[in-house]
């Protein structure tokens, strides 16, 4: 009986998740909408970078999904560890979420049938599953992939204590990346209050503040506390052409996006960035400046400091 149930809640919140949660989507952010419905969650579940920004997205947002966020008695929760209408909570569907998208991440890497218990990505998703569970752990889905299973199942629940990619290396014990970086220099913590945008601030400037205060982000771009205010308050009125070209079609994360536009305003300056990536802007230059970075050494990308170099690389 409880297997049934699982199934029924599984099948229940994978339709509202390909129909309803995707129009949401789709009607809270324009640059979302070129995707169809249909395709949509198939599209985002096979796509690391899009999935982790629709989880940024669905956090910062949450006015727009409150109408699915409700519970046996059609009442709005608010505690993500509160049980929905479907019988589960918001928690379990972000684990449920991550699961499934390790699950065809494993399958693309290692080939085999999941299903297949003799399969390494079925050995894998077994060994990890029940540790999937976060939606930062999404970004760390192509790291895991390529683990020991035997040192996974070792390390258990320890396996959390990693939120990158660097720190995951350390922990299973390969240190070949680590070894040959510099050490990262020492940044004072920017305070959380006052936050550096006036009270009264908008979804998008709160949006962008969290992202540039991802701590890989703020070492990528040493920003003061003074120039994280102005860069807030350009990024959150960027064009819809920028959104589309930069934000989806080069299926950023939210961090890479966050240095690739703030490199370019510190290369461009204030009225330069405004006039081409700002609102209108100039849409046609800026898919110039898109493709020309999808061209550039994709290596780069989780590097986010060498994705700032070959930014402002392509902007000089």
């Amino acid at each position: 009986m409880k297997a049934v149930a699982r199934d029924n809640a599984v099948r229940q919140i994978t339709a509202t998740l390909k129909g309803p949660v995707a129009e949401a989507f789709r009607q809270t952010v324009p640059a979302l909408a070129k995707i169809e419905t249909r395709e949509f969650y198939d599209s985002v579940m096979g796509n690391g970078d899009l999935l982790a920004a629709c989880l940024m997205i669905f956090n910062k947002r949450r006015e727009a999904f409150a109408h699915l966020l409700v519970d046996a008695k059609n009442r709005e929760v608010h505690d993500d560890f509160v049980q929905l209408r479907c019988g589960r909570s918001v928690h379990d569907i972000i684990a449920m979420v991550v699961r499934s998208h390790a699950k065809r991440q494993f399958h693309r890497a290692l080939g085999g049938d999941p299903a297949d218990p003799s399969s390494r990505a079925n050995q894998l998703y077994r060994a990890i599953n029940d540790y999937l569970i976060h939606d930062w752990q999404v970004a760390l889905v192509p790291h895991y992939a390529p683990l020991p299973v035997d040192r996974v199942a070792a390390l258990g629940p320890a396996i959390l204590d990693a939120r990158d990619a660097q720190s995951l290396e350390r922990i299973v014990g390969g240190l070949p990346v680590i070894a040959a970086l510099p050490p990262e220099p020492v940044m004072a913590p920017i305070s959380r209050s006052p936050p550096p945008v006036a009270p009264g601030r908008s979804k998008d400037e709160e949006y962008w503040w969290d992202t540039l205060n991802d701590p890989l982000v703020r070492r990528a771009l040493a920003l003061d506390e003074a120039r994280m205010r102005e860069t807030i308050a350009v990024l959150a009125n960027i064009g819809d052409g920028t959104r589309r070209e930069v934000m989806v079609n080069l299926g950023l994360t939210m961090a890479q996006a966050a240095v690739v536009l703030t490199t370019a305003l510190q290369v461009m300056g204030r009225n330069g960035f405004n006039a081409i990536f700002g609102s209108p802007g100039k849409p046609a230059a800026v898919k110039q400046f898109a493709d020309r970075l999808a061209a550039s050494d994709q290596r780069k990308r989780n590097d986010l400091k060498g994705l700032a170099g070959v930014t402002a690389g392509l902007l000089r």
